[in-house]
């Protein structure tokens, strides 16, 4: 019996749990596989399959393709009814399984539990397949349906823990949805009040700050008052008795904290909302509502409607903007963070206005990671429609001897319309932070034509961008961060030794320390960064 693994990366392990070698390891054949799975018991036709993987290749060769990739599947997993049928294809159940049709059927039985253990992570996660854009779309599309079954599935398993009383395991599954959107103010009282139900108090007032630090520094915007109103009464309740739980909380709601020698003054309960903010898009990084007047609008990602889950499609408006990672054209992979650095710090720039409505950085990196290698009109239209901007800005950036040259453009979603050009920037190869301030100033001036004048009179406050080598250890910090704190944290610790004044390092190591348990370092990083912003 083989089973092929989607949830996470891509692969077909054998009784061991080993991966399996030869056809079945084939990118393109495990293409298939992972098409054959998420299909389950209805299968899916040649046509289509083909369609996915082989869309510019004539009918006939194919359908020979096919074919030769089916029949070496077959071989190579010892059995002609591993891939079933004729017209349609469909996995034979007797020889293969699948941890994503496992995940649906405990889901579609609300066994939560069984549900959150089988799904190890995204869909097809860093699985690529060049020349096959439609495939790619595919992927995208189950991976954010299968992502709102996954948070709704922690979010059931964290809400039953609190009902029976069990508040360690309710804070395991709290962590696991903050790690995924760390900014969801939501998601960071549920944590709090799982926290101090737990006996962790210190722990609950440390997330709070990590809560707000984030929104301050990602944003630049106030804290959520449930947030800070919570810390308030666990601050209180530090010097009383561990707080206990008076009743079981229903499933949907947070559990009442009862905490008999708090003062009489002391702040009001915070009533945690019992219907969910919007859930944000992939890992990929998330939008989220945080209700003020300077808020960054964020939308409902884009994900397919698959049976009971009915999503909203986001709501385009024309004055959100969106900036891409620019495309990198010198041909040195070594340079490749460029583009998400300079998509950063514009993007950093625009929120600090509080003038355009703006997706956040974090936001900005995952989707367009999710998006897919492309830079074409295809992955800024489909950018656009994740994040419900009106206006995208995008660029490239090329070599011309020892310099860097960007070209920058922005068009309106979802024409596609070119409303502005930006002039070339020139930078030194060696110094690419070089060209982020004077980029940031052009693209803000352009803005200020299409969409508010006064982006003209705004000054940017003092700030200093990180250094390059700095930047790249800390975007492998932001891939690995959830899943594997340790790691990410070697990544931020070193971006921080790499540049002293790189406050977002130290925050996110801040962040990755409290996840840990390790509070002592975090408060350490925390006064750092007080002093710093004194």
């Amino acid at each position: 019996m083989f089973r092929i693994k989607c949830l996470g990366p891509l692969s077909v392990l054998d009784d061991d749990g080993q991966p399996v070698a030869g056809a079945a390891a084939q990118p393109r054949r495990l293409a298939i596989l992972a098409l054959l799975a998420r299909a389950g018991d209805r299968g899916l036709s040649r046509e289509k399959v083909i369609g996915f993987l082989w869309p510019d290749s004539d009918e006939e060769r194919a359908r020979r393709l096919l074919s030769q990739a089916v029949y070496m599947l077959r071989r190579d997993l010892g059995s002609e009814d591993a891939i079933v049928g004729v017209r349609d294809l469909r996995i034979g159940s007797d020889i293969l399984t699948s941890d994503v049709s496992e995940f649906e059927q405990a889901v579609a039985a609300r066994d939560y539990d069984r549900a959150a253990a089988v799904y190890a992570g995204p869909f097809l996660d860093g699985f690529y397949l060049p020349g096959a854009a439609e495939f790619e779309r595919w992927v995208e599309e189950e991976r954010r349906s299968l992502e709102h079954d996954g948070e709704m599935v922690f979010d059931a398993c964290a809400s039953g823990a609190e009902a029976r009383g069990d508040y360690a395991t309710a804070v395991t599954w709290w962590r696991r949805l903050a790690a995924r959107d760390p900014v969801n103010a939501r998601v960071a009282v549920r944590l709090m009040r799982a926290l101090a139900a737990a006996g962790d108090r210190h722990g609950a007032i440390r997330h709070a700050a990590i809560h707000q630090a984030l929104v301050r520094e990602e944003l630049d915007l106030p804290a959520d008052a449930d947030v800070v109103r919570l810390a308030d009464e666990i601050r209180v309740w530090m010097h009383g008795p561990a707080p206990t739980v008076a009743t079981a909380a229903p499933a949907n709601e947070s559990p009442p904290i009862s905490a008999p020698d708090v003062a009489v003054n002391a702040a009001p309960s915070v009533e945690t909302p019992t219907a969910p903010r919007p859930a944000p898009s992939k890992r990929v990084p998330r939008l989220v509502a945080l209700g003020t007047a300077a808020a960054v609008v964020a939308t409902v990602g884009a994900w397919a409607v698959r049976g009971r889950m009915a999503v909203e499609a986001p709501v385009v408006v024309p004055s959100r903007v969106v900036v891409a990672p620019l495309e990198n054209r010198t041909g040195n992979r070594t340079l490749d963070p460029v583009g998400s650095m300079v998509a950063e710090w514009i993007t950093q720039g625009l929120l600090r206005t509080g003038l355009v409505q703006v997706v956040d950085p974090r936001t900005m990196l995952e989707t367009a990671r999710e998006a897919g290698p492309s830079r074409g009109d295809d992955y800024l239209r489909m950018l656009a429609e994740r994040t419900g901007a009106g206006t995208v800005v995008s660029g490239t950036y090329f070599s011309e001897g020892d310099s860097l040259r960007f070209l920058m453009r922005i068009t309106g979603a979802p024409s596609g319309e070119v409303r502005h050009t930006v002039d070339v920037v020139d930078a030194p190869l060696a110094r690419p932070t070089a060209a982020l301030e004077p980029l940031r100033q052009r693209v803000t001036g352009a803005l200020a034509v299409l969409l508010d004048p006064r982006l003209n009179n705004w000054t940017a406050r003092t700030t200093q961008p990180p250094t390059y080598e700095a930047y790249g250890e800390f975007l492998l910090g932001m891939q690995t961060f959830g899943p594997d704190y340790e790691n990410s944290l070697r990544h931020f610790a070193k971006a921080a030794r790499l540049d002293s004044t790189y406050w977002q390092a130290m925050l996110w190591a801040a962040m990755s320390y409290a996840n840990l348990h390790r509070y002592r370092p975090a408060d350490s990083l925390f006064r750092i960064l007080d002093r710093n912003r004194a």
